[in-house]
């Protein structure tokens, strides 16, 4: 069961960081339309970013249910419990959350530098908040407790293949 469990874990976070991708790409598309007259486009670039969220939040969710479910449900308990510790408030747990982490930075820099100095730029804007939006993402995501799991459960697996 855990390992059908596992792979569940594994798929559902997948999703998550794909739709947490696919939904600031979209933020991307919003200079495109903003002519005015093409006022559909901008309804969909909006109705497409909230399904994409929508979805990537809701995986998450799951991986969530699914790792509490494995918890509770496994009696051997030999993988290692991760810190509980909120990924919101934790920086820089593993690799990809510290290049994550770098990228939220740097993006919070830029958008008070474009703020700061006035500049008017809505490609320079949209995609600093696209890049905002994604690392603001993956730092939860990738700092939380749910990818410290999987990562130890990866390396349960390994150990047990050996």
């Amino acid at each position: 069961m855990v390992n059908k469990s596992a792979r569940k874990l594994m798929f559902n976070f997948l999703i998550s960081v794909v739709f947490a991708v696919l939904a600031s790409l979209v933020l991307l598309l919003i200079p495109l339309n903003s002519g005015g007259k093409q006022n559909i486009l901008l309804i969909l670039t909006g109705a497409f970013f909230w399904l994409f969220f929508i979805i990537s939040q809701a995986s998450f969710w799951q991986v969530n249910n699914v790792r509490k479910t494995i918890l509770k449900c496994s009696k051997k308990r030999n993988i290692k419990k991760p810190d509980d510790s909120l990924g919101i408030i934790s920086f820089c747990k593993n690799k990809p959350a510290c290049i994550a982490d770098g990228i939220l930075i740097i993006s919070v820099i830029i958008l008070v530098i474009v703020l700061c100095f006035n500049m008017k730029n809505p490609w320079l804007i949209i995609t600093d908040v696209s890049f905002l939006f994604l690392s603001f993402n993956l730092h939860c995501m990738l700092n939380g407790r749910n990818f410290q799991y999987i990562r130890c459960l990866e390396k349960s697996i390994e150990s047990k293949e050996r």
